[in-house]
């Protein structure tokens, strides 16, 4: 049999070899994968194996040719070629990906980098900028982000890709990291689950909060229409259908829209649910300033932006606190809510 091959990087060890395959072969189902693991037809080093078997960095992947050409859907040369053979070595020259943005601007991811080695990429997200596709014609972050892992670290990796490690609203602005290594990407959703990161988001938010508040409230899984056609959460009571949310708010400072009380708040969230800050803000009486979905406005521009991520210790030379600036949209608003508050003075006094 003529086999086509595979060699495994270091961002597919420990992997599953049928999880590998089908990453690379997303046209094959699992049913498929296994049967030709049992006949030989795909083989790890040469060899038969059972599909639970765990690749190592250097191993070869095997794929019988015409079973690879029939379901990924590409002529190969006879004997096999090795398709991960082309590739980039981690550390080169960065390539700057540019495009446009949902309000017609140019996106810089150079300009919006606030730190990035092999493992890690940390931007500073625009608000008005989806990070993964909600329509078939959307431009979002995760893909700018891919085109540029693609350029700059090449293909070597059978099944891994570079992805958000966590999520930030449209409306949102702020600190998000996304993988550039396996390793690091399996780290940082165990320490996301284990609550070792601390979040910190600033907001305008409608009211006046007089004092820091800790909000502990249960967010249901479902999320439904409102009347305004917005999907949103609830806060619930039943403990079954639901997941604990845990919230700090602290007013930084105060401003004025006409005759409605502003707070420049500082949000710490201790869990990471959907839509927790606006949701429970709402709940708690100080509804983030023009969240439509939340609140009574003829405006959907809500001002929340995550500030500073703190991350602490890591092996992977990833700052243990990292800062990002509210853009000038933001601040634009502060001044003119009369909102008297230094940006600037946040990073050097928190």
């Amino acid at each position: 049999m003529d086999f086509v091959n595979f060699t495994a990087s270091e961002n597919d060890a420990e992997r599953r070899i049928d999880r590998i395959i089908l990453k690379m072969v997303p046209q094959m189902n699992i049913s498929i994968v296994c049967a030709n693991l049992r006949s030989g037809f795909i083989r790890l080093n040469g060899k038969k194996c059972k599909n639970s078997e765990r690749v190592s960095c250097g191993d070869t992947l095997s794929i019988e040719k015409h079973l690879y050409e029939r379901f990924a859907g590409t002529t190969t040369q006879a004997g096999g070629k090795n398709a991960a053979s082309a590739t980039t070595q981690a550390g080169g020259s960065t390539k700057t990906a540019h495009t446009t943005n949902a309000s017609g601007t140019d996106f810089d991811l150079g300009k919006r980098t606030l730190f990035r080695n092999e493992h890690i990429l940390i931007l500073n997200k625009p608000r008005g900028m989806l990070v993964q596709k909600a329509n078939k014609n959307d431009i979002s972050l995760d893909q700018i982000v891919e085109n540029d892992y693609r350029q700059t670290f090449g293909s070597s990796s059978l099944s891994f890709k570079t992805g958000p490690m966590h999520r930030l609203d449209k409306g949102t602005s702020g600190i998000i990291c996304f993988s550039q290594s396996l390793k690091c990407a399996r780290w940082f959703q165990q320490a996301m689950l284990s609550h070792q990161f601390k979040k910190t988001y600033i907001a305008i938010c409608k009211g006046k909060l007089d004092e820091k508040e800790k909000w502990v409230d249960n967010i249901s899984n479902d999320f439904s229409k409102n009347e305004g056609g917005f999907y949103t959460g609830k806060i619930s009571c039943d403990e079954d259908n639901s997941k604990a949310a845990i919230t700090y708010a602290r007013p930084l400072a105060y401003g004025k829209d006409g005759n409605v009380d502003l707070t420049l708040v500082e949000f710490v969230i201790e869990t990471g649910r959907h839509h927790q800050i606006r949701l429970q803000s709402s709940e708690h009486g100080y509804p983030l300033y023009a969240d439509s979905a939340y609140s009574k406005s003829n405006a959907d521009g809500f001002y929340l932006h995550c500030i500073k991520l703190e991350i602490g210790e890591n092996e992977f030379s990833i700052p243990e606190t990292i800062y990002c600036k509210p853009s000038m949209e933001f601040q634009n608003a502060m001044k003119n809510f009369l909102i008297k508050y230094n940006v600037e003075d946040y990073n050097i006094l928190s």
